[in-house]
């Protein structure tokens, strides 16, 4: 399990690196959230943030635009987002180390 938190801890931070994210935003508090809800919704981030639907949805296209999350209905409403990168993680076979995604270049 240490080393399940190490490697998110690690992700979160490599992620930061992917864009400048405007202090305080939606955008950049739902990155500390998604090692625990890797597979959300717009309504589940508004309610998680106490944030409007049309801001939660702007967090979302930022994080999608960056590959941090990807959408995975392909429908137009009720839309459901995914971060891979942390399913792969806690994905992993027990006893082995998890599969970190490469640093940007």
């Amino acid at each position: 399990m240490q080393v399940t938190r190490q490697a998110t801890q690690a992700l979160k931070t490599t992620w930061r690196q992917r864009r400048t994210f405007r202090k305080g935003s939606a955008a950049l508090r739902a990155l500390d959230l998604l090692t625990d809800y890797p597979v959300l919704t717009a309504s589940r981030l508004g309610h998680l943030l106490d944030i409007t639907p049309p801001a939660a949805q702007t967090a979302l296209a930022q994080l999608c635009q960056v590959g941090i999350l990807t959408e995975r209905t392909g429908h137009a409403r009720n839309r459901i987002y995914a971060a891979e990168e942390v399913l792969t993680i806690l994905n992993h076979p027990f006893g082995e180390e998890p599969a970190l995604p490469d640093p940007p270049s």
